[in-house]
Order: structure tokens, then C-alpha cells, then sequence
């Protein structure tokens, strides 16, 4: 039980850290102060090709947080043991998916930064976030496959008690 309030409260972290995050993007962002780690310009500065990369990853920094929001509605059935209920499976399911894409427009985004960095002329041949880009789609699909274990597990446990 205490792991159980540990991954909740986790979570909960995340998600509100998460959360405050775009808060302070959508405030700050209007001010042109504002930088992307990725690309060390000032707002003013940038190019129609850094637009769309601060769009496309505002948008996966939204899919990720209703990823969080999932796994934080797992985490409360955990909470009570319901483990085999079908909104954890539910959930857990558009968890994993959300991580899933989430990951997958990360990577696309570190082509589109790698491409503009191309263009200007400061090439790196290896960025570390990539392997984050593919732990995230790992988790998403390990996710995706642990609510159809436990589908499945309820599906027995539902057929064993018919037989009893």
C-alpha cells in the first residue's frame, strides 16, 4: 500500500510541475524573454522553422501532461485496490497512447532542431534527448500492453468466479 501512495503522490508532483509549466510558458511567452533549451535565440530573433518547432512542442508538452492526467486517474484505483476495474484499463490504455505520441513528436522534433541547426549552420551529431524521446514511447507502450494484461486478468478472474 505505501508503494501505491508513493506512485500516487508522485505522480500528482509530476503532474502539477507539469501543469505550472505551461502556465509560466503561456505567461512569460508574450514578454520575448523567452528561450527553448533546444535553440539559444531570444524570441525576437527567430525564424518561421523555430515557430513551428516552439508549436510542436507546446503541443507534445500538452499530450504528455493529459498522459500524466491518466496515469494520475490509475493511480487513485490503485489507491483502492481496484485493480482490475475497467476504467484502469481504460486509462492506463490512453496513458500509454498519449505517452506513446507524445514521444513520437519528440523525436520529430529533435529532427526539425537538428534540421534548423543544419540550416544555420551549428550541427551536433547527437543530441541526449532522443534517448528520452525513446524511453518515453517505451513507457507508453509497456503502458498500453500492462492494461491489456489487465484485461485479460480480469477477463479470468470474471470466468472463475462464473464457474465457482
Amino acid at each position: 500500500m505505501k508503494r501505491n501512495i508513493l506512485f500516487k503522490t508522485l505522480v500528482d508532483v509530476l503532474f502539477i510541475f507539469q501543469f505550472i509549466g505551461v502556465i509560466t510558458l503561456v505567461i512569460v511567452m508574450p514578454f520575448g524573454d523567452t528561450k527553448i533549451q533546444m535553440i539559444d535565440q531570444p524570441v525576437v530573433e527567430w525564424s518561421w522553422a523555430l515557430w513551428l518547432v516552439l508549436i510542436l512542442s507546446f503541443l507534445t508538452y500538452i499530450i504528455f501532461i493529459l498522459g500524466l492526467y491518466h496515469l494520475r486517474k490509475v493511480a487513485r484505483y490503485l489507491l483502492v485496490n481496484k485493480y482490475f476495474d475497467l476504467i484502469v484499463v481504460n486509462h492506463l490504455k490512453r496513458s500509454g497512447l498519449y505517452f506513446v505520441v507524445t514521444g513520437i513528436f519528440s523525436l520529430v522534433l529533435l529532427l526539425m532542431v537538428w534540421l534548423v541547426k543544419i540550416m544555420t549552420g551549428k550541427i551536433a551529431l547527437y543530441d541526449s534527448d532522443i534517448t528520452l524521446s525513446f524511453f518515453i514511447i517505451t513507457i507508453g507502450l509497456f503502458f498500453i500492453i500492462q492494461s491489456d494484461v489487465i484485461l485479460n486478468a480480469k477477463n479470468f478472474k470474471d470466468d472463475s468466479e462464473l464457474t465457482i
